[in-house]
């Protein structure tokens, strides 16, 4: 009578459960049926345990609020759950479990085979100098380079995980075979081949990166490498230090072949025009001389023009002319991108006048 209490909520009763074998032409079939009365003995957890008997099936009842968790943790260890809340069934089962274990200790190996492989390429950037500069003097772009030893190093990459993935599944058999009594499992599937591919292409193309990075500008003239605007903004004024230092009795050299090279470099879409070069003045704290400048060159749909001041400073008591771009946009995108393409121009400006007084020195 106390079994007719426990119902289910197609309102039959739950009886206890229990597994029958029936064997038919050799063909062994196992399901589960309820118990007869006379099969049925009531004891507790705690005797079972001693008997050494298995559940088959268990029917809980659990507080609302712990069976969510309840369930995702009986469902993780495979178990086939039905629960109800309110008038509605629900199944409660994992899909796939990835389950990835040693993620922090594998960091180490692959932290040494990254440093590995940045020694190796940044030697063989400085060893290959004469070819990287072949390939810049006949117009290579610096960005080709660069992918010549990402594409060396992913090569590389692929060859290694290939090897090393054959060799590492074939000691499994030979520790097999010498009794190594090996407690884990080797993965041999597609999936876990490419996988091993991807994580070396991935570690070579990280170790092989800054030395690829080295190379494209191992040549290029370091005014004229990619750099960060380093300017203070007063009223829509882009103030840009010029990293030069002009000798005292080169200054007037200087200012000519400025104004010369801002008039003659007008190129297609770039015009520079209003160049002016102002007399040296006494301003607080030293000398000052001026070069005035328009500039306007193509910026997506439109002409950004800047209007420029690059200011030459000796302050007293020094030997050296210090160089400040003062950049003013007005029609742009973006006020700092037009400020940053100003800057390039100067810095390549001062980069040629460096060139030609070091080239001329050493004449003298």
């Amino acid at each position: 009578k106390r079994l007719s209490l426990f119902r289910d909520l197609d309102n039959r009763v739950v009886y206890p459960l229990k597994t029958y074998v029936h064997e038919y032409q050799e063909k062994v079939s196992v399901f589960l049926a309820p118990v007869k009365p006379d099969e049925l003995v009531v004891i507790s957890v705690k005797v079972a345990d001693e008997l050494g008997l298995e559940p088959v099936s268990l029917l809980l009842k659990v507080r609302k609020e712990k069976l969510e968790s309840l369930t995702e943790k009986l469902a993780y260890l495979g178990l086939n759950l039905w629960y109800t809340v309110g008038n509605k069934v629900y199944r409660a089962e994992y899909g796939n479990v990835l389950e990835v274990k040693g993620g922090l200790s594998a960091l180490i190996p692959v932290v040494i085979v990254v440093l590995n492989i940045f020694i190796i390429f940044i030697s063989a950037v400085y060893q290959r100098r004469q070819e990287v500069v072949i390939l810049s003097s006949v117009g290579v772009n610096p960005t080709h380079i660069t992918m010549i030893f990402i594409a060396e190093a992913l090569v590389l990459g692929i060859i290694a995980s290939g090897i090393g993935y054959v060799l590492s599944v074939a000691s499994y058999k030979v520790m097999a075979g010498l009794q190594a009594g090996l407690q884990v499992r080797q993965k041999v599937s597609a999936v876990w081949g490419i996988a091993s591919i991807v994580v070396a292409l991935t570690v070579a193309a990280l170790g092989a990166l800054y030395p690829a990075y080295k190379s494209a500008f191992i040549v290029v003239p370091s005014m004229l490498r990619r750099f960060r605007l380093e300017s203070e903004v007063k009223r829509g004024v882009y103030e840009i230090p010029i990293p030069l230092k002009i000798p005292e009795g080169l200054i007037e050299d200087f200012i000519k072949f400025a104004e010369k090279w801002l008039n003659k470099s007008s190129r297609g879409a770039e015009v520079i025009s209003d160049v002016l070069a102002t007399e040296e003045e006494v301003v607080e704290g030293g000398k000052m001389r001026r070069i005035i400048f328009t500039y306007e060159y193509p910026d997506g749909m439109i002409r950004a023009r800047t209007t420029n001041e690059l200011e030459v400073f000796l302050p007293r008591g020094e030997k050296f002319w210090h160089l400040r771009l003062k950049c003013l946009p007005v029609r742009f995108s973006f006020p700092a991108d037009a400020a940053y393409a100003t800057t390039r121009l100067v810095r390549k400006l001062v980069l040629e006048w460096s060139s030609r007084v070091k080239i001329k020195l050493e004449e003298l």
